[in-house]
């Protein structure tokens, strides 16, 4: 054991005399290797580095489509960057660093590359990467055909940029050298629809052919056709289709709903002739 003891401790020995100023094994930066480069040496290293094999971001699609992204200002802090690798595995008492270089030598230390950049310039590729994809969620549904019969309408997949995700995407990718292809991540708002429902809803619908339905609420009234009728039969889980009644009580809500008034009271002779409620 003890000459075990003075093994390793021999190695650590020159394992510290060797790096005392270089970056310390199985340490990169934006996955460059840089081990063993003289501090002093660093900073120049990575900017050649990176001038050499420039960075260059492609927006990938789903469907393969590829989109060069052009006119991205970024600037790279390659003196910060340098400091922080030459500080890798030197923090702390000297067990903290011992235990820092024997991690490392399990799992790499791949540092990033302080940068700043053009945030408009991101949300302006966002904003053009969105509207590329955008796909509006139109939910499958029971209508009316030209004449006049029951019909299943499929409906369409609503599709969006997960847009903060896709910032912290590109953000990365800003800090490595060389081609970066980013694929756009997107959300999907899938269209449901359960087949025993969807056949329910056409018998039901084939029920309600030229019949309508009338709404009253006080001097209000409003009667609704049978396509519009048909248009509330579910297709999914539920009888009912939540979209077009949503669309149906916000309509009813613009016609019906009125600012609250005050109750009136007229008087005569200090009676109560006419009340008014609010």
């Amino acid at each position: 054991m003890e000459i075990v003891g003075v093994i390793v401790l021999v190695t650590l020995l020159v394992h510290w005399r060797a790096f005392s100023e270089k970056v310390i094994p199985h340490v990169k930066v934006a996955g460059v290797e840089v081990s063993g480069i003289y501090g002093k040496d660093l900073k120049q290293v990575l900017e050649k580095r990176f001038l050499e094999n420039p960075n260059e971001i492609v927006l990938k699609y789903d469907n393969g489509e590829q989109t060069k992204v052009d006119d991205l200002q970024v600037v790279y802090d390659y003196g910060w960057t340098a400091n922080l690798a030459m500080s890798a595995g030197r923090s702390g008492n000297l067990l903290t660093q011992i235990r820092e270089r024997v991690t490392y030598f399990f799992e790499p230390l791949d540092i990033e590359p302080a940068i700043s950049y053009d945030e408009d310039g991101i949300e302006a590729i966002v904003g053009l990467a969105d509207e590329k994809v955008k796909q509006e969620y139109v939910p499958a549904r029971i209508a009316l055909d030209e004449e006049g019969m029951p019909e299943f309408v499929s409906g369409t997949d609503g599709v969006l940029i997960d847009k903060e995700y896709l910032v912290e995407l590109l953000v990365k990718a800003m800090k490595r050298p060389g081609r970066q292809v980013v694929e756009v991540p997107v959300k999907r708002e899938v269209v449901v629809v359960n087949e025993e429902r969807k056949l329910k809803s056409l018998e039901l619908a084939s029920k309600w052919l030229d019949k309508t339905i009338m709404l009253k609420h006080e001097n209000f009234k409003m009667e609704l056709s049978t396509k519009e009728v048909v248009s509330l039969m579910g297709v999914a889980d539920q009888a009912l289709n939540e979209t077009a009644f949503g669309e149906l009580v916000l309509l009813l809500e613009k016609r019906v709903n009125r600012q609250p008034r005050n109750a009136v009271f007229k008087f005569e002779k200090g009676v109560v002739a006419e009340f008014q409620a609010d």
